[in-house]
This record gives C-alpha cells, sequence and structure tokens, in this order.
C-alpha cells in the first residue's frame, strides 16, 4: 500500500454553504459554532488551571451495567429537540482539510475505522427501552468512508461538485436510532489533491472531541505508513461511565450536584 506523504493537521471549519473555509468566527456562525470556539477556550484555561492544583474529585468508575445505558441530561435534552424535527443539521460539527500530496484513501479510512473502534460514543445508538431513553452501544462494523473522484470535472465543475459533496457529508441529517455518529468523506480533484471531510453528531462530541480526533486520525495515518507504533494509549475517560455517574448509582435517582 502506498503510504501518505502529507502531514495531517487540525481542519478548517465549514461555510455554512458547505465550502472549506476559514476558522476564524464570523458574523454568520452558528450558536454551535460559537459553543465550540467557547469551550476550547475554557478548555485551554482549565488546563492552565488544572496543571497546578491537586485534583479535586475521584476518577470515574467503570460502569457495569452493559452496553445499555441512560443518557445523560444533556444527550437526552439534544435527543428531544431532534425529535421536534425543528435543529436538523445545527447540532452537526463538521471539518474539511485540502490535503497535497500523495494519499491512500483506504489508509485513511482505517484511521477512521479505529477511531470508532476506540470511542464507544460514537456507534452508540439512542432507542426507547419499556419507555424510558437507553443509549445501545453496537459492537465495531467496517467504517464506510464516502468517497468522489471529481478529477475528469472541468475546473469549474469540479468545484461546484466538491461543494455540493461537502454539503452532503456535513449536513445529511443523522438517525439517531441507527447510524454511527462519525461521518466522512474524501473527493479526488487531482492525482496529489484530495479534500477531506468529517462530521460529527453533538450528542457523541463537543468542540473539545475535535482536538481528539485530529491527533488520532493523524496518529492512524503515521501507523498506515510504518512510522508510529500501533498502540494507543487507553482511555482515561468514557462518556457513558461520566453519564452513569451523572444518573447515580441506581436507577431513577439524581447524584446530588449533577448538572
Amino acid at each position: 500500500n502506498e503510504s501518505p506523504t502529507v502531514e495531517f493537521q487540525p481542519g478548517r471549519a465549514l461555510s455554512p454553504n458547505g465550502e472549506i473555509g476559514d476558522a476564524t468566527p464570523s458574523t454568520g456562525a452558528s450558536p454551535l459554532d460559537e459553543r465550540i470556539r467557547l469551550e476550547e477556550r475554557l478548555l485551554g484555561a482549565h488546563r492552565k488551571a488544572a496543571a497546578s492544583a491537586p485534583p479535586i474529585a475521584p476518577p470515574i468508575p467503570r460502569r457495569a451495567d452493559g452496553n445499555c445505558v441512560e443518557p445523560s441530561f444533556a444527550q437526552s435534552r439534544l435527543w428531544v429537540v431532534e425529535q421536534l424535527g425543528a435543529a436538523r443539521g445545527n447540532y452537526h460539527i463538521a471539518r474539511a482539510w485540502r490535503i497535497r500530496g500523495t494519499l491512500n484513501p483506504e489508509a485513511l479510512r482505517a484511521a477512521l475505522d479505529a477511531v470508532v473502534s476506540r470511542h464507544e460514543a460514537l456507534r452508540t445508538r439512542l432507542v426507547m427501552r419499556e419507555g424510558a431513553l437507553r443509549q445501545q452501544i453496537e459492537a465495531h462494523r467496517p467504517f464506510e468512508l464516502r468517497r468522489a473522484d471529481l478529477r475528469a470535472l472541468p475546473e469549474s465543475a469540479r468545484e461546484s461538485s466538491l461543494n455540493e459533496f461537502l454539503r452532503s457529508v456535513a449536513r445529511d441529517p443523522f438517525d439517531l436510532s441507527a447510524d454511527c455518529m462519525l461521518r466522512a468523506g474524501i473527493a479526488q480533484l487531482g492525482d496529489r489533491e484530495h479534500a477531506f471531510v468529517v462530521t460529527l453528531h453533538h450528542i457523541a462530541a463537543d468542540g473539545w472531541s475535535l482536538n481528539v480526533l485530529d491527533r488520532e486520525i493523524g496518529q492512524g495515518l503515521r501507523i498506515a505508513a510504518g512510522v508510529a507504533p500501533e498502540r494507543r494509549a487507553d482511555l482515561q475517560v468514557n462518556p457513558h461511565d461520566r453519564g452513569a455517574r451523572q444518573r447515580g448509582d441506581r436507577p431513577g435517582t439524581v447524584r446530588r450536584g449533577a448538572s
């Protein structure tokens, strides 16, 4: 297999019309865009403060209730909003990259496959069980990477087709009861030029997740190129464990201080 010769860098935000744009704030930014930027600033401040502060809470324990768990309070609220149908696409977190250099799309797909395998929140469905909302964690299945080959198109048609492809990957609705919460697509524009787009649903990710995604996709590409070990560090916190602690130790109870 041909190894990628590009260095994977953090991507750019998508503009409202689906084009690859600047990640700087604009007057047309959505509330979710503003929240992501706020979360990133808060994360930076938190890390700086936490570097010199002693721990104030015990580690979050691993849950012991299998693959069907209660959602967090925030997930429950977001699920209700999605059922109303008024916010379709507003809770998608999308990023895009222009990649110049030799790229093996299968290596990219394998890197994304490893991300989904590693993070069970991305393969979790929200379903009703006996009148209550539950998260059903699914077994890992091979990740499907959307692909488009636009090399044969004239330049003007290529850009419009690219923007249409980006919009599709970024804005197509997620079925929270069936879909993987990570979607991605790769469009080939030339022999050494590609456009890559990923979309996460906010019910499984937030602005902080984007740095993790950047890092793990890059690591997957380096593994495919044979320049990084396959061993990955164990996850310290699992979102489902955090949700279980928030909900309390017993069904129907709420731990004091949960928000």
